[in-house]
């Protein structure tokens, strides 16, 4: 991968808007492929968050979320399941979901959130799980809920996440998706969506 310092960036990018739309795209990609790494920003990113957070990551919203998105009035509907949340970042996002006999956050960056937030990772009675863009590293059927908060709208294949979410999940599992679609959120249940998945 070859790094771009940021006037050059600008440069490039001031310099493409009098290409046309077609070319720009290509190009697009091109520069994404080589110039940047969607991992290694967000890391910079959360890095920052951390300090700006002096030192402590704030979790207690994504009960309020969660739970809204499952269309639950509380946690009592994860007794004794296994849930899981994709994407899940370091801030804890199932702390709160004591009632489950597992709790599983799965993110592609979850060995690097161990190393730069130890401290944090080791408080939340989580499981961190790595998956890669490809591969969910979970049995077929594991699954009893599964969240993901405005991940998959990051992935580089949709379909096959999808897919990989819906293989780990329980026959009978449930999936609560929040995703942002031109700028508004939806949330969407994996087993309604059309067979594209």
């Amino acid at each position: 991968m070859f790094m771009i310092n940021e006037k050059n960036r600008k440069m490039l990018i001031k310099s493409a808007k009098h290409l046309p739309k077609p070319i720009r795209l290509v190009l697009n990609k091109i520069y994404i492929k080589f110039f940047t790494n969607k991992y290694i920003e967000e890391l910079s990113y959360q890095k920052g968050r951390y300090i700006i957070d002096n030192g402590v990551f704030q979790n207690a919203h994504y009960e309020r979320l969660m739970l809204a998105m499952a269309g639950e009035p509380d946690s009592s509907f994860l007794k004794g399941k296994i849930v899981a949340d994709f994407g899940c970042g370091q801030r804890g996002s199932l702390v709160w979901a004591k009632p489950a006999i597992l709790r599983i956050g799965i993110d592609v960056l979850a060995d690097r959130y161990a190393d730069e937030f130890t401290k944090d990772i080791i408080s939340h009675g989580m499981i961190y799980l790595r998956s890669t863009e490809k591969v969910i590293p979970l049995p077929s059927d594991f699954v009893d809920v599964m969240f993901t908060l405005n991940a998959l709208d990051h992935v580089d294949s949709f379909t096959n996440m999808c897919s990989e979410i819906l293989r780990v999940l329980k026959p009978d599992g449930d999936s609560s998706v929040v995703l942002i679609l031109k700028n508004l959120p939806v949330c969407v249940n994996l087993r309604g969506l059309p067979k594209m998945v």
